[in-house]
């Protein structure tokens, strides 16, 4: 008598599910004060994950606001990654810097936000802003 048992494969690391790194970066100088403004948005496609790999932020007070207000960055993934960074200074020319790489789990169908605003009065503000992140096949 001949007895089989089944066979488990395992199933290949992400890195090697046809992974496709992708990101965005927001630079620009001398933005006025604005409300809360998508910079961009990413939809994790079905059949997909995402690893955020990177997100990174400078900013610098570029002239000194008339009321100074709270100068913010926001990433959004759904209900799950919030991370929300922000200064008040009036100094011009006071720079900040932050640097994350959260590897933080994206799934399909969730949009992936990257957001900017300023609450001063006058002034502006130079923003350099990223995220980095690979989808691979679910």
């Amino acid at each position: 008598m001949v007895r089989s048992s089944p066979v488990f494969l395992a199933r290949p690391a992400w890195y090697d599910r046809n992974p496709a790194p992708s990101g965005s970066a927001y630079f620009t100088d001398g933005v006025a004060p604005h409300a809360l403004t998508a910079r961009h948005t990413y939809a994790v496609p079905t059949g997909k994950t995402a690893i955020m790999t990177s997100l990174f932020v400078f900013c610098r007070r570029a002239t000194a606001a008339t009321t100074v207000g709270k100068v913010e960055v926001r990433f959004l993934a759904g209900a799950g990654l919030q991370i929300y960074w922000s200064f008040i200074d009036n100094t011009a020319g006071i720079r900040f810097t932050w640097e994350l790489s959260p590897h933080t789990i994206v799934l399909a169908g969730t949009t992936i936000y990257m957001y900017t605003a300023d609450g001063s009065t006058g002034g502006t503000v130079d923003y350099a802003v990223s995220i980095g992140y690979v989808t691979f096949d679910a």
